[in-house]
């Protein structure tokens, strides 16, 4: 306490806290002192008297470079002037006492003056009295030194590099990590609207978004990491990376879609797999509940006056995406020689065969395909459940009228009606 700790371990870290086990006995009234604290450049005191021997002062005189009291402030009247480097400068330190015996495991902080300086060196101190005041009570005749001391036993000294996030948002919302640092967020990636607040003052963070996966990966690591330990955490945040636009003509009433990924059927829209062509030549529709799998391409219906078109966003994933007599793309495409693409034609919907110029198949839409013995040209929509087929109406089993209201026993070139509903044969 008369001098002072000066000098200091070189040391260019920044360590965020400092852990240990203790046992402090006290013997005489006062204090264990706990002391640490980093620092850049150098302080100079001279003329600072130095005892050499127990209870008496010697004429020594010493300079003391990097003195604990005058890096930290304290202030002393034993010694001359003090002088600092330009770059002087206190980065951290913690002090703590304990005033009454104890003992177990304690874990300090540093108080940081400035977080973007590089340290120098460090001091850690540990003392049984009250450091930086109390003198040391007076040794009399025939006792022992446990009879005037407190005891102070230290173990396990760590120095703590925090590494890891305090505070994580998206978009203003916060984004909440399980046990295995993993989260999700229903929006697609965009790095403005992501925000964070690292825990660790020397931390070093680092991002990597995969935009196949959608998966935002943070590394944080601590300012002591390196291969040999692991002072490192990965947290990964799931977005979605795939969006999907099911739409469907008022007009038309119909419409296909698939997607990568699961999507909910949107109000006011009936979706529909195929699972077959019945013998009368019209396709068999399974209706979907609620959600549309990912990968399975589907007719959709709607009866709603306005036009829809429903985009949906969601996490892709591989697959095929065919399904019973449907294929969907995922990219624009032409339709193959020989399948069946939805159109309205003439002011009717169908799936019509594709046999010289191949239209296109848009982005997240499908097309049809049946076996080439069914030999049919057109499937007609003629309701939410079933298609007619041409050669239905060819084979006579649809009741045909010409304009006049007569039956017919087959199409006649001109306008029929079949139906209700007028059919133009050239």
């Amino acid at each position: 306490m008369d001098g002072g700790t000066f000098g200091g371990i070189n040391f260019s870290f920044r360590p965020d806290a400092i852990s240990f086990v203790f046992s402090w006995n006290e013997t005489q009234e006062g204090k264990a002192s706990f002391v640490g604290y980093l620092w850049k450049g150098t302080w100079t005191q001279s003329d600072v008297p130095a005892d050499v021997s127990y209870g008496s002062a010697s004429s020594t005189i010493v300079t003391m470079t990097d003195r604990d009291a005058n890096i930290l402030s304290k202030g002393t009247s034993q010694g001359g002037a003090v002088t600092k480097s330009d770059d002087a400068v206190l980065i951290a330190s913690y002090e703590e006492y304990l005033s009454e015996s104890a003992s177990g495991t304690k874990l300090i902080e540093f108080d940081y003056k400035d977080k973007n300086v590089t340290p120098e060196k460090i001091n850690i101190i540990f003392a049984s009295n009250d450091y930086f005041s109390q003198t040391v009570a007076g040794k009399t005749s025939g006792a022992k030194v446990d009879d005037i001391c407190n005891s102070l036993t230290i173990s396990d000294v760590k120095l703590i590099y925090y590494h890891s996030l305090a505070k994580c948002t998206y978009d203003g919302q916060q984004v909440t990590f399980d046990a295995n640092d993993s989260a999700s967020v229903s929006a697609l990636y965009d790095r403005s609207k992501l925000a964070y607040k690292k825990k660790g003052v020397g931390a070093i963070v680092a991002e990597a978004y995969d935009n196949a996966t959608g998966v935002l990966t943070i590394t944080v690591k601590g300012n002591d990491y390196s291969a040999d330990n692991t002072s490192v955490t990965h947290y990964t945040i799931q977005f979605y990376n795939a969006s999907a636009t099911l739409a469907v003509n008022s007009s038309a009433q119909y419409g296909t879609f698939c997607a990568p990924f699961d999507v909910t059927i949107p109000a006011g829209v009936t979706a529909y797999t195929i699972s077959g062509i019945a013998e009368n030549g019209k396709l068999t529709l399974v209706e979907q509940q609620n959600t549309i799998p990912a990968h399975t391409p589907v007719i959709v219906y709607s009866e709603s006056a306005s036009d829809i078109n429903a985009v949906q966003f969601g996490v892709a994933t591989a697959g095929n995406p065919t399904s019973n007599y449907l294929t969907g793309v995922y990219a624009d495409t032409t339709a193959p020689v020989g399948s069946y693409v939805l159109q309205n034609q003439s002011g009717r919907v169908g799936f019509y065969h594709v046999e010289g110029t191949q239209p296109w198949v848009r982005a997240n839409r499908a097309y049809l395909t049946v076996p080439a013995s069914a030999n049919v040209k057109a499937f007609y929509m003629d309701d939410a459940t079933a298609i007619q087929t041409v050669e239905e109406l060819l084979s006579g089993k649809a009741e045909i009228y010409d304009l006049a209201g007569r039956r017919q026993q087959k199409l006649q070139k001109g306008i029929n009606i079949v139906g209700g509903k007028k059919v133009l044969v050239k």
